[in-house]
């Protein structure tokens, strides 16, 4: 079985930033932001998003 590194807390933190500033940066929704930001990091971690070519 293949573990993967949970995202680091910075990481979580600039993604959810960068998501928070391209919703408008909206207050009271800290967590949905940092949730989001922590999937994202996950699904790229266990290389489930692909690039485009």
């Amino acid at each position: 079985m293949t573990q993967f590194a949970e995202p680091r807390d910075e990481q979580i933190l600039n993604r959810a930033y960068k998501i928070w500033e391209d919703n408008g940066k909206p207050g009271g929704r800290e967590d949905e932001f940092w949730q989001r930001a922590q999937e994202e990091l996950r699904q790229g971690a266990s290389g489930t998003k692909r690039g485009v070519s």
